[in-house]
């Protein structure tokens, strides 16, 4: 839900530039240009800049299906040894065999993975000792750092949208 809102705020901001800069383009080729300047001013002034939310906080979660396979989301790394290890959501620890597992995002290794780490788990229960047996783990502490970064790029845009905004009221006499 959070990532579709990020992706449909992008999208609008990189429309409204697109039609911002049709609108330029199409004014300096116009007689009325002064007509049409007005007009992209008084579109700039009614479009509110979306707030980029954060994706760090959201809460862990555990699937267990009646058939045994396991699926944890957001679940912190506290403890690793060898290809062993404890992960805990809502304050409960469960033990992993990461042994045979598929590591994601690709181009991950085990050695990548570190204590404090967030990670989705899918797996199967071992019915016997409890342990969950991992087939897939989706490290997402890189994914957070990339999605981090983009934020941040997307924040210093809308700022500088919110700069021409001001430039344009000024230059409107508004």
């Amino acid at each position: 839900m959070k990532k579709t809102k990020f992706f449909l705020g992008l999208g609008v901001i990189l429309v409204s530039i697109l039609m911002t800069s049709i609108s330029f383009t199409y004014a300096i080729h116009d007689t009325s240009v002064s007509e049409t300047v007005k007009k992209t001013i008084e579109s700039f002034k009614k479009y509110e800049i979306p707030v980029i939310e954060s994706t760090k906080n959201y809460s862990s979660s555990m699937i267990i299906t009646q058939k045994g396979k396991v699926y944890i989301n957001n679940g912190k790394i506290v403890s690793i040894t060898g290809t062993d290890l404890i992960v805990s959501t809502w304050g409960i620890k469960f033990s992993i065999d990461a042994g045979q597992v598929i590591i994601l995002p690709a181009n991950t290794t085990f050695s990548n993975i570190n204590v404090g780490d967030k990670v989705n788990i899918n797996g199967t229960v071992n019915s016997i000792t409890g342990t969950i047996i991992a087939e897939k783990i989706h490290t997402l502490s890189e994914t957070t750092k990339i999605m981090d970064e983009l934020r941040a790029e997307i924040n210093k845009m809308l700022e500088q949208l919110k700069t021409l905004q001001k430039r344009l009221e000024e230059i409107s006499g508004n």
